[in-house]
């Protein structure tokens, strides 16, 4: 159990006992702190390897080959997540909700255009809500 972890259990021991004292807004804040140090728990514990490396990379003076570069980056990857590497995670949103924003952006622009404009958007608006009910 690294150090944050350990902070944020002593966090949440406090919590309950000021909410069992009678003290809620204590409790809240315990319960805060707590949140924080769980999300510090969950970085990698930071060592004079991956330090050196991240240092080395992001020295604006430092002058470093291309393969002095690509290998310090890829051991800080792996040192800080794991031999996979980070991942993105790729999400595609739903035809409605896409079709909901562009009618709620095209209702906005009505506001700040001028009455003739105001009008035509406010109309195709109302055709992307029509699309948006043959979808459902």
């Amino acid at each position: 159990m690294n150090h944050h972890a350990q902070q944020a259990a002593l966090a949440r021991t406090h919590a309950e006992q000021m909410r069992s004292a009678g003290f809620p807004d204590l409790g809240r804040y315990y319960d805060r702190l707590a949140a924080r140090h769980d999300a510090a728990a969950l970085t990698p514990e930071r060592t004079l390897d991956t330090m050196s490396d991240a240092i080395a990379i992001d020295s604006p003076n430092g002058r470093m080959s291309k393969r002095a570069h690509a290998a310090a980056s890829a051991r800080l990857a792996s040192a800080l997540f794991g031999p996979a590497g980070l991942k993105g995670v790729e999400t595609v949103p739903e035809p409605r909700k896409m079709l909901a924003d562009r009618a709620a952006r095209t209702r906005g622009y009505a506001v700040m255009a001028g009455p003739r404009q105001a009008k035509k958007l406010r109309q195709e608006a109302d055709e992307i809500d029509a699309a948006i009910a043959k979808l459902a």
